[in-house]
């Protein structure tokens, strides 16, 4: 009888075992599964900036680290100093600096323990002749664009709080075809209404219509876009390169 509970226990003990063996190969395994995607990424972005007249960095150092921080709305997609392989164009001495961004990687991890997950997002930062007003257009997401407008519009702006900007106020956009269901307009500044045309907001209703919605950041005569959770192809690079150009001309022609 307690020789036949001591093998009870035995065999609960090693079944607890196994679990936890399991479950720490399992760790292993998507940790090396990341180093390897990560290694192999630094290498494809190695050889884009050779081909684009970019100096690549894997380690970014920390004033270009604080550069990219200094915009706020970068604490939503990476945590503190989790960035990495920073693309920076070769020659400072172009006259329109616009046309060539700064391209740098963030990390950030959601949720704990097993349930972790780290989402990866490349951020395109530039510089314009412009001083433009300072604000945070924030896409809602597929899952919000669904919800009723103001409860995405709640849900929105407790993102919005979360990223230090409760003094940027919500700017109705009543004109034109805004798509009030996917973007959200902030700003400590009311001027930033006058920023979004027609042309503006052509070019994000054609990026929903491809599923793809951005977030944009300016604080003066620097301007940030992003995708949420999402790195590019070299192809990617280039498109976005030149989409945000785009973006940024359409955004400038009123105050030319």
């Amino acid at each position: 009888m307690v020789a036949g509970i001591y093998l009870l226990v035995a065999r609960e003990d090693i079944h607890e075992y196994i679990a936890y063996a399991l479950l720490a190969l399992s760790a292993i395994l998507t940790l090396g599964n990341l180093y390897i995607k990560i290694k192999v990424r630094a290498a494809d972005l190695e050889v884009y900036a050779g081909r684009n007249d970019y100096d690549f960095l894997k380690i970014p150092n920390q004033d270009q680290i604080d550069e990219f921080l200094s915009f706020k709305s970068v604490k939503g997609v990476a945590d503190k100093n989790h960035f990495m392989n920073i693309l920076v164009p070769k020659d400072f001495r172009i006259s329109n600096r616009a046309l060539k961004p700064k391209i740098i990687t963030g990390e950030k991890e959601k949720g704990g323990g097993q349930y972790s997950q780290t989402y990866f997002t490349q951020i395109f930062l530039y510089e314009i002749n412009e001083t433009l007003p300072l604000f945070y257009l924030s896409s809602r997401g597929k899952f919000l664009s669904f919800m009723p407008v103001k409860f995405g519009a709640k849900i929105s702006q407790n993102h919005k709080n979360s990223l230090n900007m409760k003094n940027y106020q919500k700017i109705e956009i009543d004109n034109y075809d805004f798509p009030v269901k996917n973007y959200d307009l902030y700003s400590p500044d009311l001027n930033a209404q006058n920023l979004i045309n027609i042309k503006f907001i052509e070019l994000l209703n054609n990026g929903i219509k491809k599923n793809t919605t951005v977030n944009i950041e300016s604080t003066g005569n620097k301007i940030i876009f992003f995708i949420r959770s999402q790195r590019h192809s070299e192809d990617g690079l280039d498109f976005y390169t030149n989409l945000f150009n785009v973006m940024i001309k359409t955004l400038t022609e009123k105050v030319n």
